[in-house]
């Protein structure tokens, strides 16, 4: 039987190199990261690493890891294959899986991002432009239709947070909908780099209600306060290019 080993990592910032100064303002942190052209190592910045080994059933493959997403007992592998999978978290046997490639109403055409919240899968549909719902045994639900294309997104209390490809349209960087795909506001003006597409994957979750976007061109971090997005964290890299 094939195994697949696959690193899930814990990560919180050790700043080991780093400096932190003053904050500037009440609720952004300012840290300055000084390396010149040093080589960070991974112990650098992750404090605890843990594996999973992912044991498929006979005559299933899972190809490169694409996304994940963990709930109490599951997780949850999108694979560039376009199949997603559920595996058990204390065993890492799997459970489940569905490849269901097409136009129709429970169907995707190019899976880009899962997640999961209160119990309900969900996989964002990069090119369908569509956000598809599951249960925890991935029986299809419902489809909710977005109108822009998003590289990303997270499930808050009431609605999506949106990574908006598009650029100098009429919404902004991150896009806030309901539940139904109706668009609610959007934070952060477009400022047409490419940088963006170099890093699609560009909100992460802390348990089920902390969501953070991180806007890789300027460094800045930022938390969904379920109104709006806060900039808590400014990154500075000095000396590096």
């Amino acid at each position: 039987m094939k195994y697949y080993t696959w690193l899930l990592s814990a990560v919180s910032f050790l700043y080991l190199g780093c400096t932190t100064s003053s904050t500037v303002s009440d609720h952004v942190v300012s840290i300055q990261v000084i390396g010149g052209d040093k080589s960070f190592e991974m112990t650098d910045v992750v404090s605890r690493t843990d594996t999973i080994r992912l044991v498929p059933k006979h005559g299933c493959v899972v190809g490169d890891i694409q996304d994940y997403c963990l709930d109490d007992s599951l997780v949850y592998v999108l694979d560039n294959g376009k199949s997603l999978f559920s595996f058990q978290v204390r065993t890492g046997k799997m459970e489940n899986y569905i490849h269901h490639v097409g136009h129709g109403r429970n169907e995707y055409i190019a899976p880009k991002a899962v997640c999961v919240r209160n119990g309900f899968v969900y996989l964002l549909d990069f090119q369908g432009k569509s956000v598809l719902m599951y249960d925890r045994s991935l029986t299809f639900l419902k489809r909710v239709t977005i109108p822009f294309t998003a590289l990303d997104f997270s499930v808050v209390s009431d609605g999506f947070l949106f990574f908006n490809l598009n650029r100098g349209g009429i919404y902004r960087r991150v896009v806030y909908t309901d539940f139904q795909g109706q668009v609610k506001d959007s934070f952060l003006d477009s400022d047409g780099t490419m940088d963006y597409l170099l890093n699609d994957k560009v909100f992460s979750e802390i348990g089920n209600k902390q969501v953070y976007y991180t806007d890789f061109p300027t460094g800045d971090v930022y938390y969904w306060n379920d109104k709006t997005l806060e900039k808590v964290y400014a990154l500075d890299f000095v000396g590096l290019n």
